[in-house]
Parts: structure tokens; C-alpha cells; sequence
């Protein structure tokens, strides 16, 4: 929601201020019987002032720069570009009639790096780190928030070169000046580091088709599960969009083909998207104290297979001595019916939630419903000390923040922990959730949150 005022209506206060009463009186009885004003019921003696809302913030964006380009705004002479990660500032002129082929990202990005390469260290620096960073602008706020200039194209597929400049008139409003920043355009840490500086690397995500039994001799119903950014959606599997089984005479290594991979990623970012939009209920990870099958195997298992079963543990799953992995998974693919194989009590397994109930699933066969109690569990903790370690971070981020301000930004741990936070998972989509939690709802006027 963006709060602008009416260019019209603007105007015309523009003109009293220039001209006097006189000219105000003469210039609003010339519209004060036109059509949009008898719609508007405006008043003689005040200002009109409308909230427009627009479906994309790039389009609000781009009306806010227009309207403001209406009322005469003048962009500065000089602009002057904050680089956190090498504590340096670097002042950068703008033309008295600027326009988007001269001043925007690209070339402002290309100008920065004129600069960095100029230094001798700074080029020691990124031989040091072996990659060179994607450096994109955004908007440091004094309340410790990022507004990252993206957006290349509009939504007709345009090539939106004037994205920094309709940046300009957004930073400077409500008095709030914000900072020009150019910093490194992260994503999401597949990892989290706990306070002994041990690292826990994301576990992979878990599908299938289930059946879930929602009670003790009461109705059961075949489901498809999918597990995604610390949640467990499940659809009835009817709605199941399941992926296609990989092959060897098939695969593409990422290297070779990047643009077909990254075409296959695309996709499958959109089959979650559209499965997650059909689901009829979700499990959070955190609610879950403990998944283990309803009856253990009784065969004898070596030290491998019983170290796997542990959760936390990144081992295979167990499995049942004697079977021949070639021969158990030649079978199973997203376009068969697999047959259901062994004891049903051997193919359940139970997740206990904190709060005391228990859910039973079955899976088609013994070896997948260990694998089922293997991932869930990895996740499980994962998940749960996920949550932990960035609700510690978010906190912390205001206390670095506030020192890091007075300071003008030379604390590299509070710029570390904003670029987590605001990162490009948003932006690029790569990832089908990019925000997630409780919402509390209020039932009427007079009613609490609940």
C-alpha cells in the first residue's frame, strides 16, 4: 500500500502557493464543477489525499516516481554508495537530467566495481575468497531493514532500466533517509551454526503416499505427505503431483547443462507451489516429539543399521539383511501401483506430537516406513533447532544494528546477520514458502486474538 497524493489536486495547491489567493480562487473555479471533483466531494479549503493499492510493489514503485516526477522533484547532485563488506563509501555524481540509460543498477553496479578493482587489496581480497560475490543495491533504513532495487522487468515483461531512480523518491519519505548500499545478494543458509560452532547442514525433504488412520478402529484415508521449509503438507492423494523417478540414462550433470537445470529447478519449485495450494492440512515440525515405528524389527542388525536408526544420524536407513537394494528399488516408481509387501504392523509407523496425541501412518512396505521414521526424525531436529538459532538471530539483529548505526555501518556481524534476514529467496523464488508462522485471528470487534 503506498500513500500518495492526487497529482491534480496537487497541483492546483501548487499554483496558491506561486500565485496568491487571487490565482487560487480563479484556478479552482475553473474545476470546482468538473466531473472528478463532483465524484471526489472535495472542499473548497482542504487537500485530497488517496491511498492507492497495486497488486506488485514494483508498480507502486514506479506511479510514486511518475507523480513525483509531476510535482518537480529533483534528484540530488550526488549520491553517495555504502559498501559494508570493505567499510568504504563512494560518492558517485548524477546528472542534473538524469535519465534510466545513464543511472540505473547496472551501470551504477559496474561503476563500483571500477572502483573496488582499483585498489590493490581489494583485489587480494576476492582472490581470498575464490568467488566473485553478486553485488546488488538496496536501502539500508534506521530500523535495520533492506529494500533491495530489483525487479529488472515489469509485469508486461519490459526492461525496467529506471528501477534506482523510482528507488529515489520512495527512500526520502516520511523523513526517513536511508542509506545507499551496496552489498552481497545472499540466499537462505542451508545450514545453521549452534553456539559450540557446530554446523547442521539441511537434511533433504521427504514425499510419498501415505495412509493415514485417524483414529483407533475409525476411518482411514489414503494421503500424499511432502515436507517443505519445516512443515509437513498433506493432500489427499488424488491432488498428489509426485516428481518424475531420475535415471541414469537420463540425468544431466548441473556443470554441463545449467541452463536445463536450472529449468528443471523452476519446475519443481512450481509443482510444490501448486501441490501446497491443494492441501488440507500441515504438521509442523516443532510439534512433533518423536517418530518411531509402531513395531521395531526383530532381526539382528548390525552396528551400521543401528546407528542409522538413531535420529540425527546422516546414515542410510535400515534395512533388512539379506535384501538386495537393486532388487527392492527396480520397482518402485511414481507411475506403478507398488504392491504392499510385509506384516501391516511392520509397515506403520507413529509420530508423537508435545501436546500428547498420536498419528499412525502405514507405508507399502516395512524398508519405506523406516526410511519415513529416518528422514522425519532428521528433520524433526533440524527444523527445531532451526527455529532457535534465527529467533536468537533476530533478536540479536537489533542490538548489533543500533551500534552498528552510530558507527555508519562498520560492524560486519550486523551486516552479516541483515543479509541473512532479508535475503533473495523473496526476490528469485527459489523456494516455494518464503515466510511462515502463526497467524492470530480475531473473531469480531470486541473479540481477543486467538
Amino acid at each position: 500500500m503506498l500513500c500518495i497524493m492526487c497529482p491534480w489536486a496537487v497541483i492546483i495547491r501548487q499554483t496558491t502557493r506561486h500565485q496568491g489567493k487571487r490565482a487560487s480562487t480563479s484556478t479552482w473555479d475553473k474545476v470546482k464543477h468538473s466531473r472528478p471533483i463532483e465524484k471526489l466531494n472535495m472542499e473548497r479549503g482542504g487537500m485530497g489525499v488517496f491511498l492507492l493499492k497495486f497488486a506488485e510493489r514494483t508498480r507502486a514503485l514506479d506511479w510514486h516516481w511518475y507523480i513525483s516526477g509531476q510535482l518537480d522533484y529533483r534528484l540530488p547532485k550526488r549520491i553517495d554508495v555504502r559498501i559494508p563488506a570493505l567499510a568504504q563509501t563512494v560518492r558517485l555524481a548524477i546528472p542534473e537530467e538524469a535519465a534510466s540509460s545513464a543511472v540505473n543498477a547496472e551501470s551504477t553496479v559496474s561503476a563500483l566495481w571500477d572502483v573496488v578493482l582499483s585498489n590493490t587489496s581489494h583485489r587480494e581480497i576476492l582472490r581470498d575468497l575464490g568467488a566473485v560475490p553478486r553485488i546488488e543495491l538496496a536501502w539500508k533504513g534506521p530500523d535495520a531493514t533492506l529494500d533491495w532495487v530489483a525487479y529488472e522487468t515489469t509485469v508486461t515483461g519490459r526492461k525496467r532500466e529506471w528501477a534506482l531512480l523510482a528507488s529515489f523518491a520512495q527512500s526520502l519519505q516520511a523523513g526517513k533517509h536511508a542509506l545507499l548500499q551496496a552489498r552481497a545478494a545472499k540466499h537462505r543458509a542451508i545450514q545453521v551454526v549452534l553456539e559450540d560452532k557446530t554446523k547442521m547442514e539441511e537434511p533433504p525433504s521427504v514425499e510419498g503416499y501415505l495412509t493415514w488412520y485417524r483414529g483407533a478402529g475409525g476411518p482411514k484415508e489414503l494421503v500424499y505427505a511432502l515436507s517443505s521449509e519445516g512443515v509437513v503438507f498433506m493432500a489427499p492423494a488424488s491432488a498428489a503431483t509426485p516428481p518424475l523417478v531420475p535415471k541414469r540414462e537420463g540425468s544431466m550433470p548441473a556443470d554441463l547443462f545449467p541452463d536445463l537445470y536450472r529449468s528443471w529447478i523452476r519446475s519443481e519449485h512450481l509443482r510444490m507451489t501448486r501441490f501446497i495450494e491443494k492441501c488440507t492440512g500441515c504438521i509442523d515440525l516443532r510439534d512433533i516429539a518423536e517418530v518411531k515405528l509402531r513395531r521395531p524389527p526383530e532381526l539382528p542388525r548390525t552396528q551400521t543399521q543401528a546407528l542409522a536408526a538413531e535420529p540425527g544420524n546422516d546414515t542410510s536407513p535400515p534395512t533388512t539383511p539379506g535384501t538386495d537394494q537393486a532388487q527392492a528399488h527396480e520397482h518402485i516408481s511414481t507411475h506403478k501401483v507398488i504392491p504392499k509387501s510385509g506384516d501391516k504392523k511392520d509397515r506403520e509407523f507413529t509420530v508423537h506430537f508435545r501436546k500428547g496425541h498420536v498419528v499412525t501412518f502405514e507405508a507399502h512396505s516395512p524398508q519405506i516406513a523406516a526410511e519415513w521414521v529416518h528422514r522425519l526424525s532428521q528433520l524433526v531436529q533440524y527444523w527445531t533447532l532451526y527455529h532457535r538459532v534465527i529467533a536468537r538471530r533476530d533478536m540479536d539483529a537489533r542490538q548489533y544494528h543500533a551500534k552498528a548505526w552510530v558507527n555508519y555501518g562498520t560492524d560486519t556481524i550486523a551486516e552479516d546477520i541483515l543479509d541473512n534476514i532479508w535475503n533473495w529467496c523473496v526476490i528469485d523464488g527459489c523456494r516455494p514458502i518464503t515466510a511462515g508462522g502463526r497467524i492470530f485471528v480475531k473473531r469480531g470487534k470486541f473479540r481477543k486474538f486467538k
